[in-house]
């Protein structure tokens, strides 16, 4: 896998522009003949996305991109865009299918993409061990007593 430099988060923003990401939505879309498909579409950068590259937001035809993750693998922007558009045209076109289903894979196909379920991005500075707070005496005793009457 070939892996291009990081850029910082401001970078990616800047570099894929609203304006510039709609362009490359459109360019699939076209070859898709789903332009019209998706009247209201909006691609939006979430930063509270942790390891997954994007998400596709079905009713508001929104994808939002995980800009941390992104700006750490540039190179994926492209694969990540063309996967949640997916969902969005496989859900205008036939309503209710499943997320990863025929409908979607022939989309990828059609893309020139190979319809894979999880991105290939080591995220793994991205995940974070949740840890429960130590509970101080009383509180813990408390917990066992709520248990202990259930």
């Amino acid at each position: 896998m070939q892996r291009t430099q990081k850029i910082s988060v401001e970078q990616l923003k800047r570099d894929y522009s609203d304006a510039v990401l709609l362009a490359a939505a459109g360019e699939v879309l076209a070859r898709w003949n789903a332009v019209d498909a998706l009247p209201q579409l909006r691609i939006v950068f979430n930063g509270r996305l942790r390891t997954s590259g994007g998400r596709a937001l079905l009713m508001q035809q929104t994808v939002e991109l995980n800009p941390r993750l992104l700006a750490e693998n540039p190179q994926h922007i492209d694969v990540v865009l063309i996967h949640e558009l997916a969902h969005l045209v496989a859900t205008a076109r036939h309503g209710r299918v499943k997320s990863h289903g025929k409908e979607w894979q022939q989309l990828m196909s059609e893309a020139g993409q190979d319809p894979k379920v999880c991105h290939s991005m080591d995220a793994s500075e991205f995940y974070h061990r949740r840890r429960r707070p130590r509970l101080s005496g009383a509180r813990f005793l408390r917990r066992i007593l709520k248990r202990l009457i259930k």
